[in-house]
């Protein structure tokens, strides 16, 4: 079911290869490997940067958090920041923050989190995100990298970083000067980051295949989305293990008793040398269906055997946001 053939390595102390059961006391790193096939490629983040700053949180006031822990972190200016609530009644939280929104001890974040809940000796870690550069490297694929450069958006590869509501930023590697670029323009965007929990889209153009490794640590709790109306391009944040059975989308979805009115999840699959997507929803009977097969229920371990590669999209019904915690697996929640 996976069209993204992934390799996973985890180097962490005690844990062994697989099964990926071991407890630890440091958090596990590895990478992933994934096929860019031409065509739309659905990808997400699966593995992510050292941990910053970690630890709890000694004064909440709005949208200003503060930890003597970070009094000594100089934030680079011109990057954006992921912020991670680990314990209290917002676990699973992230925040994006820019550089300038850390100084002196404190973090600004762009919701208020005192009104949703968050509390002093909440536990946090603070992660710096990755941009195209450090993920594609600006090596063109002719040269041993991984996108195909051009000299304008027309012939190079694409990516596609979600902007919300379902719209897209769109970049390419330009030949000249090896350097990011918007689509359709030939000015630098550089230090745009990619964020874990959305998701992107690579648009492969030529022919053959190209090989995307991703390094870092291995998250090792769930992760709270917005979902928005209409397509959600999402992370699968975990690098193995997350199907349907387990991401815990069964608790959030819209229920129905036909494809056309429930929420539906389009997970991407191989078709020869193609990419395709197929959809499932969840019946009003609790049971997940194909959308193609929606009269017949899939049993507990055909809805585990669907796994979620590393990017997915939700298509959320209806005109409301809802907030939707994605699950990790157990085996790296342990």
């Amino acid at each position: 079911m996976n069209p993204l053939p992934a390799v996973v390595c985890l180097l962490a102390l005690g844990l062994p290869l697989s099964p990926l059961t071991a407890q630890v006391s440091t958090v596990p790193v590895g990478y992933v490997s994934h096929t860019l096939r031409k065509g739309i490629n659905l990808l997400g983040l699966t593995l992510h940067s050292a941990t910053l700053r970690s630890g709890q949180l000694d004064s909440v006031s709005g949208n200003t958090l503060g930890d003597a822990a970070l009094g000594n972190l100089t934030p680079i200016a011109g990057r954006r920041y992921i912020l991670e609530i680990t314990s209290g009644p917002l676990k699973g939280t992230l925040q994006e923050i820019d550089s300038a929104s850390i100084a002196n001890g404190t973090l600004t974040t762009p919701q208020n989190l005192a009104v949703l809940g968050l509390a002093v000796g909440s536990g946090y870690r603070l992660r710096l995100a990755p941009t195209l550069e450090e993920v594609f490297g600006t090596i063109s694929l002719e040269k041993g990298g991984v996108l195909q450069a051009g000299i304008s958006s027309a012939s190079a590869d694409l990516v596609w970083v979600p902007q919300g509501n379902g719209s897209y930023q769109k970049y390419y590697l330009r030949s000249v000067g090896n350097r990011f670029c918007a689509a359709g323009t030939v000015s630098p965007s550089p230090n745009i980051p990619l964020i874990s929990a959305d998701g992107f889209i690579v648009e492969k153009k030529g022919v053959g295949t190209a090989k995307l490794t991703v390094s870092g640590e291995v998250k090792m709790q769930g992760t709270v989305s917005v979902l928005e109306p209409g397509l959600n391009t999402l992370g699968a944040v975990s690098p193995v293990g997350l199907n349907l059975a387990n991401s815990g989308l069964d608790k959030v979805l819209t229920k129905a008793g036909s494809p056309e009115q429930a929420d539906l999840v389009w997970v991407q699959f191989t078709q020869g040398t193609a990419l395709a997507f197929k959809k499932y929803f969840l019946h009003t009977d609790g049971f997940w269906r194909l959308s193609s097969a929606a009269g017949t229920d899939l049993s507990s371990d055909q809805a585990a055997a669907v796994a979620l590669s590393s990017g997915f999209m939700i298509e959320k019904r209806g005109n409301q946001s809802q907030a939707m915690l994605l699950e990790v697996p157990t085996s790296l929640s342990n």
